[in-house]
């Protein structure tokens, strides 16, 4: 999404958050209820979508820390992304972002 944004403009970015909300409401399972790999909709519409509200919360330079953070650090649960998050950006951010993925 980050790419988007940058190379092709806020315009297609924007459109492909709505496709995104338009293509969730197939499956209402919230990222945080599933225990196993999640469904396509929930990795690549509902996940993105997660995704770009923390961002809004925590800021783009912020973000891009985070971003960079996931890939170095290779992770691959929801336990492990939420302490990193909580190790970056404290408990509060935490809370958010568990927040995000069950409400997004």
């Amino acid at each position: 999404m980050i790419y988007l944004r940058e190379t092709y403009g806020q315009y297609a970015f924007n459109s492909s958050l709505e496709e995104k909300r338009e293509r969730i409401r197939e499956d209402s399972t919230k990222l945080l209820e599933f225990k196993g790999r999640p469904s396509y909709i929930a990795s690549y519409k509902r996940g993105p979508l997660v995704l770009h509200a923390f961002e809004q919360d925590i800021g783009k330079d912020k973000f891009q820390e985070f971003i960079q953070a996931f890939i170095r650090e290779d992770i691959r649960t929801n336990e492990a992304l939420l302490q990193l998050i909580e190790n970056k950006f404290g408990p509060k951010a935490k809370d958010t972002f568990i927040k995000l993925m069950q409400n997004t």
